[in-house]
This record gives C-alpha cells, sequence and structure tokens, in this order.
C-alpha cells in the first residue's frame, strides 16, 4: 500500500490523491492557520484576556503536529 511521503496518509484513505513525488493532496494543500508565538508574545496574549473569575490558566497539552491547548476564563 502507498503512503504519503510527508505525513503516512495512507492511500485508502477516501478522496486521497498523490503527486509525482509520493505527497498527498492534503499536505500539498494544507496552510497553517496561526502562527507560532514565543513566551513573551504568549504572556502578552493571556494578559490581555478579560479576567472572568478567581481561576484563570492555560493548560498545554502536547501531541505533536495536532498538539492543542485549553484556555479557561
Amino acid at each position: 500500500m502507498r503512503h504519503c511521503t510527508k505525513c503516512i496518509m495512507p492511500e485508502s484513505y477516501p478522496g486521497v490523491s498523490f503527486d509525482n513525488e509520493g505527497v498527498c493532496d492534503l499536505c500539498r494543500n494544507y496552510k497553517p492557520y496561526h502562527r507560532c508565538f514565543g513566551k513573551e508574545q504568549l504572556i502578552e496574549v493571556m494578559n490581555s484576556r478579560k479576567r472572568a473569575g478567581e481561576y484563570d490558566c492555560l493548560v498545554p497539552i502536547s501531541g505533536g503536529n495536532d498538539s492543542t491547548f485549553c484556555s479557561i476564563a
């Protein structure tokens, strides 16, 4: 079975296609929807948020390319 050379998407995924270099259309069409920030920018963003209650926190969850975070205000 053929896989994408970047993300290992299998050819069995519905609707996927590959270019001549073996890269899937999902990788070719990927556009980041946010940019990464450094520590100073993160602190600035967090300080700009309205404080709604006694607790405010940011809970980072690591998972590689699909990492996410939860901001609780």
